[in-house]
């Protein structure tokens, strides 16, 4: 009978063993699957607050958006100088700066791009917008951007106003940042 008693309660051991094992292993799983689902769901979003980012403008001037976004709305910009669609709507973005310079700050993030690349760029275009390198690309990926350009409108709380991808021209871009205007 004590034979029965002790396999009886080694059995019943190794299940208990066997089902913290299985649950903890479960917990496991549902956190990484809770982390995978919050990594997703934490990326900037419209009427969330847009992550602040350190970055040097090609002179190495450093910056910082909640710097720009303390004085006046801003419209970040991710572009190359090699996109066509961001040389095609670049007219319309200096009139922009120009038309609403004390009204909002433009901000444009090169990704990729020596300084040098992009100095020549600005010298050649005579660009009267902030521009700021991001070399690694970093800001780009935690901005979740997938291409160029693209324009992301914040207002001076540092909220999401508004997301749009591909070029535009120059009433699309007045109209796209009107919310902050008011």
């Amino acid at each position: 009978m004590k034979i029965k008693y002790k396999i009886i309660l080694l059995i019943l051991l190794l299940l208990v063993v066997v089902f913290i094992f299985i649950l903890k292993n479960s917990t496991t799983l549902t956190e990484q699957s809770k982390q995978e689902e919050i990594g997703v769901l934490e990326k900037p979003v419209i009427g969330w607050l847009a992550p602040d980012f350190i970055l040097e403008n090609p002179a190495g001037l450093k910056m910082n958006l909640s710097m720009f976004r303390q004085e006046k709305p801003v419209l970040l910009l991710f572009w190359s100088t090699t996109c066509p669609f961001c040389i095609k709507e670049l007219p319309s973005l200096k009139k922009l700066n120009k038309e609403y310079k004390n009204s909002i700050q433009i901000i444009a993030i090169v990704g990729g791009e020596s300084k040098e690349k992009i100095q020549k760029y600005i010298k050649d275009n005579n660009i009267n917008f902030f521009i700021s390198v991001d070399l690694m690309g970093n800001v780009s990926k935690y901005y979740s951007v997938r291409g160029t350009p693209e324009h992301i409108l914040i207002d001076m709380t540092g909220k999401i106003i508004n997301r749009f991808q591909g070029a535009v021209e120059l009433n699309q871009l007045k109209a796209f940042i009107e919310p902050v205007l008011k």
